[in-house]
């Protein structure tokens, strides 16, 4: 994603958040993708539309593996979640 984008792009991220920090809603909904969805066939690739709902911790430590180095929010509103990539 990062090397798709102007050096000076930004990634938005908006989605559905488990909060601030991980924590047990988040861990929940991961358990379940493991011992459920990863086990389908192709559930590890992605064939499957199970809507996994982060924490904005993970969601920035996901997007920094991605390579984005500089962060601006989260801003959190009713349980949604904003977060802009550099």
């Amino acid at each position: 994603m990062r090397s798709a984008l102007d050096p000076n792009g930004a990634y938005v991220e908006g989605d559905q958040c488990a909060g601030l920090v991980v924590n047990e809603a988040e861990t929940s909904v991961l358990r379940l993708f493991e011992d459920w969805i990863a086990e389908l066939p192709g559930g590890l690739r992605g064939e499957w539309n199970y809507d996994v709902t982060l924490s904005a911790e993970t969601n920035q430590r996901l997007l920094l593996e991605a390579g984005f180095t500089r962060f601006e929010g989260p801003w959190l509103v009713d349980g949604d979640a904003v977060l802009v990539a550099r």
